[in-house]
């Protein structure tokens, strides 16, 4: 291994979520100063959108990036795989509050009919 003292850190979830507990849990420690070599496998699986953000807390802490995979996108590209991220979470977002709508609106011809029948 070419980081055999490396804490693994596993997230499962999209670039996009920034409430994964390890991303949280490298951001408090770079809060806190600490100082460490930091490898990705692809710098989007750490952010789509942020990751100069973490390379600057990362290197102001006297730390570096290391990111593995090595693969150059046109802007171009990068944009498009943006958009389509973009487009992704705001499927998903609008699947489930119809989901929550359906949900409340179960609930309430619940409440409706139980109190119908109390009557």
């Amino acid at each position: 291994s070419l980081y055999p003292e490396a804490e693994i850190i596993k997230d499962i979830g999209s670039g996009l979520n920034f409430k994964r507990k390890g991303l949280r849990s490298l951001l408090d420690r770079l809060l806190q100063g600490d100082k460490f070599i930091l490898v990705v496998a692809c710098r989007d699986r750490l952010a789509r959108f942020g990751f100069e953000l973490v390379q600057y807390m990362v290197e102001q802490n006297g730390g570096q990036i290391v990111v593995l995979d090595k693969t150059v996108h046109s802007p171009q590209s990068e944009l498009t795989q943006d958009l389509l991220s973009i487009l992704h979470i705001f499927s998903c977002r609008m699947h489930g509050l119809r989901k929550y709508s359906k949900k409340i609106k179960e609930d309430l011809s619940e409440i409706e009919s139980g109190t119908e029948t109390e009557d």
